[in-house]
């Protein structure tokens, strides 16, 4: 819901002459709830809190598959906590202080610094890759997102699932964590589970590999170098081979959907990837 809010309110700013617009909703990255460092005072946001004395008093309404929790003992509460407003503060104030930034966005960096970054206007927002965030990557070809098929479930660590791509629905198999390695390249894992990575099938690297779901184990073929495409977009070379990038190809699996493999490097739309970040897992510094 607060993309789609805050989309609408750039998209309205945009159309009003005089009026500015900066984008809010990254304050917080690092510091949700369910984020690794998340121990008050550095949790910026609050989630839900489950009242046990709740069953106590009134007893339980409608068991939710957590043991022992009812519907009744939940309280939601997803809104800013003191810190966060303060770096929502921070970060109105560093906007007021550039009166020339038509759009802007706020952020906490992996320092965990709040600042300000630029955005261009009718453009997405100029993410790079950062070591400790997570991501999801949408083919510029189809508009779809990377998806390890059949996948989704917290901690599945299912081997061989199929790279493919797939409309956006905001699981867990459709964002990945990136972790620095050796030469600039990356891992790509699995957001439900760190330790499975994005593969290319038996090590190959010739034209056709499936890339698919794998334990990782600190091969090449797990490990990734963003390579810039056009318009903000990369390119994700397998770094045993950079010539040999992840394309959403003409191939569909059982279900009908284009399944991603490697090929030569020429630029093809579905070659280029969009990222989008979506959070940081941890901070540095």
């Amino acid at each position: 819901v607060v993309p789609v809010l805050s989309d609408a309110l750039r998209q309205a700013a945009s159309q009003v002459p005089g009026v500015r617009y900066l984008d809010q909703r990254r304050v917080s990255y690092g510091h949700e709830v369910c984020a690794e460092w998340t121990s008050s005072p550095y949790e910026y946001t609050n989630g839900d809190v489950i009242d046990l004395s709740e069953k106590t008093r009134n007893g339980c309404d409608h068991e939710i598959g957590i043991p022992g929790v009812c519907m009744n003992m939940v309280r939601q509460s997803y809104h800013l906590r003191v810190a966060g407003y303060a770096g929502e503060a921070r970060c109105l104030a560093q906007f007021y202080q550039l009166p020339g930034q038509q759009e802007a966005f706020c952020t906490l960096n992996q320092q965990n610094t709040t600042s300000v970054e630029p955005l261009t206007p009718g453009q997405p927002f100029p993410d790079k890759p950062e070591d400790g965030a997570w991501y999801q990557l949408t083919n510029t070809a189809n508009g779809q997102a990377l998806d390890l098929s059949g996948g989704g479930t917290y901690g599945d660590s299912t081997n061989g699932r199929g790279a493919i791509t797939y409309p956006a629905t905001g699981g867990l198999n459709q964002s990945f964590v990136l972790e620095a390695k050796a030469g600039g390249s990356y891992e790509l894992d699995f957001s439900g589970n760190r330790n499975m990575c994005l593969d290319a099938n038996a090590a190959s690297t010739a034209p056709g590999t499936r890339l698919q779901q794998w334990g990782c184990n600190g091969g090449g073929n797990q490990h990734w170098i963003f390579k810039p495409g056009a318009n903000g977009t990369y390119k994700l070379a397998d770094s045993q081979d950079p010539t040999k990038v992840a394309t959403a190809s003409g191939q569909l699996d059982a279900q009908g959907n284009p399944m991603v493999v490697l090929a030569a490097d020429t630029d093809a739309a579905g070659q280029l990837w969009q990222i989008t970040k979506l959070g940081i897992v941890y901070l540095h510094g």
